[in-house]
């Protein structure tokens, strides 16, 4: 796992400011997500057993397909 990964721009609000997000799921156990704090989406959530799933969450946070936000009347 790299010490400072590179995480891709939120998908809604377009804020830089994302990272990692540790919550408990109603199973007990930790799952892992990335997080914008601009906006509060995160996504996609992982099992977190090992520092391997940070990576897993990163890949996919970063991989994920680009949104048409447009709306149109």
């Amino acid at each position: 796992m790299s010490i400072y990964p590179e995480f891709a721009p939120c998908p809604f609000c377009g804020s830089s400011d994302v990272g990692y997000a540790y919550r408990l799921h109603p199973d007990g156990h930790e799952i892992c997500t990335i997080s914008c704090t601009e906006c509060g989406a995160c996504g996609p959530f992982r099992a977190y057993t090992s520092e391997a799933d940070d990576d897993e969450s990163v890949s996919a946070w970063n991989s994920r397909s680009d949104i048409d936000l447009t709306f149109t009347r």
